[in-house]
């Protein structure tokens, strides 16, 4: 039987393709979806949903509108620059695809082979990517225990996800990349002036990983508008603020279409040593 890269999250073997499942030695078996991902969240951790469907929706629209765009070029061209022949690529946290699938696409593009996975606990985050692009090998799995063999993936991506410190270091090889994007201090602060009486910058991180070595920063500043209400409430959405925001503060938000903000993201390209 053909293996795969995904490990049985029962017992660890690696899982191999039979019909429309994978299945472990063990005969652990877990059923592929119609739109192409394997739930291999077990236990308590089955019970995650992750994003709900109005974020995943908002997110989608969001990003197809071109707003992030910039930010899709840099890790599109990061991940052209430092990817190895027959490249193993973790999208981890990868929600909806919109990023996993312009990578792939770029990698395509410039003819350099890989196999990208994309692993998140929303299913119907994955139902959408396993859609957009079926050539991505999709998982629904917890970040905190990736059903994935050590040392077996040559680039991970972490963009806007929680950060699995011991279990990213486990996974990739030596000498693989870590690609983080994380808010810069000012990102979407023209959306918090229009919320918040006293707006607050992001407080950014120390960029030091254990076990790692920092090889780039690049650092993307721009400014968009909003041009109309739809886009401003898809960018709101999707956003931690929703749910910390007032009934009453989002309905006025409605009306502050079109809306200038700053965006401001750091990449930050790490070298596991």
């Amino acid at each position: 039987m053909t293996t795969t890269l995904f490990c049985c999250p029962i017992c660890a073997a690696q899982l191999s393709p039979v019909g429309n499942s994978y299945l472990c030695p063990a005969r652990h078996t877990f059923d592929i979806a119609r739109q192409g991902y394997v739930n291999l969240l077990t236990g308590r951790a089955a019970q995650q949903h992750g994003d709900n469907k109005e974020m995943i929706a908002a997110r989608r629209d969001f990003l197809a509108a071109g707003y992030y765009d910039a930010l899709m070029r840099q890790v599109s061209d990061i991940a052209c620059r430092h990817a190895t022949q027959s490249c193993r690529i973790l999208d981890a946290g990868c929600g909806e695809c919109s990023y996993t699938d312009r990578i792939a696409r770029a990698l395509t593009e410039a003819n350099i082979p890989h196999e990208i996975l994309g692993m998140d606990i929303s299913r119907e985050a994955l139902a959408i990517g396993g859609k957009k692009n079926k050539s991505l090998a999709l998982a629904v799995a917890s970040l905190y225990h990736i059903p994935l063999e050590s040392e077996s993936v040559d680039m991970l991506f972490e963009i806007f996800a929680p950060h699995c410190h011991e279990e990213y270091r486990r996974v990739l090889r030596t000498g693989g990349k870590l690609v983080m994007v994380i808010p810069a201090a000012r990102h979407l602060f023209g959306l918090k002036e229009a919320l918040y009486a006293t707006p607050y910058e992001n407080e950014v991180a120390d960029t030091a990983l254990d076990g790692f070595s920092l090889a780039e920063q690049i650092s993307i500043r721009d400014t968009i508008t909003l041009a109309n209400e739809t886009d401003l409430w898809n960018l709101f959405t999707m956003t931690p603020y929703f749910y910390r925001t007032s009934p009453q503060a989002k309905e006025q938000l409605r009306q502050k279409a079109p809306l200038t903000t700053e965006i401001a993201f750091e990449v930050l390209v790490y070298e596991k040593v």
